[in-house]
């Protein structure tokens, strides 16, 4: 996993914004209460293969059959 932004401080919350019965309403959330938001902030995991042009079908086939389909 690589950082999303390694300069920069990592947020710890976010607003949630609600409109119900025709007003609206800001709510600061720490990140830690929102699991799926939790669970992705901050890193994403990247895998760079560098392969010359004639090489890259056999790349992305072995890529595949050993990490699946990822799309």
């Amino acid at each position: 996993s690589i950082p999303l932004a390694p300069s920069k401080n990592e947020s710890k919350s976010i607003v949630l914004i609600s409109n119900e019965d025709g007003k609206s309403s800001a709510k600061d959330m720490p990140i830690s209460q929102i699991p799926v938001v939790s669970a992705i902030s901050g890193f994403m995991n990247i895998l760079r293969i560098y392969t010359h042009q004639k090489y890259r079908k056999k790349v992305e086939i072995a890529a595949k059959s050993i990490l699946g389909d990822l799309k």
